[in-house]
């Protein structure tokens, strides 16, 4: 088990469906504090209660969203501030976000090394037969996509978004998301319900490999009175980049 570097910031959140949208505005503030220098690391875990449909930062929502049928169905459209494709989060769906030096790290500042390392943890981690490393920023399951990530990076810092698909209903991405032009050689032409699968995990099971337990402490913009958790262990200060693709 790795132990949580000397001086590592606490600020790990698991939050379970009492905030209806994700606080991404809290990420980009974490973000820009180390990016300036004056922040912490940080690792934040959240599920959304209600669906939403999360742009990339470049996103455009007459390219990447069914507009009409998130405005008839109550779906909220946000931005996040990390890069890549549009997404619908939701129940089933736990997201996380990690805030990286990379100073600290500078093993990181390689775009495609620094995707192999944490999605690399993440399937050592999770430990499901069959979870790999697809297209240099997925993972999935016999062909099934059951994670998706996207970062920003700075001179000093490292924002890594991403999505673990536990009972996720991908129906719904079918209906508030169009079909994305680029897509990755293993989907092929496969539609989005075709092509999203979920992990073989309930979601006490991902944080008991995160090393999530029950805690109290109220940080950020946590809504009062909701159940929060902290880590009993984080990422070490290095850690090896797994082999594969």
């Amino acid at each position: 088990m790795w132990d949580r570097p000397p001086g590592l910031s606490l600020c790990y959140k698991c939050l379970p469906q009492t905030d209806s949208l994700p606080d991404l505005a809290l990420h980009t503030a974490l973000y820009d504090a180390l990016e300036s220098g004056a922040g912490t690391e940080a690792l934040r875990v959240w599920e959304s209660a209600a669906r939403v449909v999360v742009l990339g930062r470049s996103g455009v929502i007459s390219r990447d969203v069914e507009a009409d049928a998130c405005a008839a169905d109550g779906v909220a459209i946000v931005r996040r501030d990390s890069g890549g494709g549009a997404v619908v989060l939701g129940p089933g769906c736990l997201n996380y976000a990690l805030v990286l030096s990379l100073e600290r790290r500078p093993q990181l500042r390689d775009v495609r090394a620094s995707y192999r390392q944490i999605l690399g943890w993440l399937v050592r981690r999770l430990a499901v037969p069959g979870l790999e490393i697809s297209a240099g920023s997925d993972l999935a399951i016999a062909g099934r996509k059951v994670s998706g990530n996207a970062q920003r990076r700075g001179a000093r810092a490292l924002l890594h978004h991403g999505t673990l698909l536990y009972a996720f209903n991908a129906r719904a991405a079918e209906r508030y998301l169009k079909e994305p032009a680029r897509r990755p050689d293993y989907r092929g032409d496969r539609r989005h319900a075709e092509f999203l699968g979920n992990l073989p995990l309930s979601v006490r099971q991902i944080r008991d490999a995160l090393h999530c337990k029950p805690g109290t402490a109220q940080t950020g913009r946590l809504k009062a009175g909701g159940q929060n958790f902290m880590p009993s262990s984080f990422l070490p200060a290095s850690f090896a980049i797994p082999k594969g693709p």
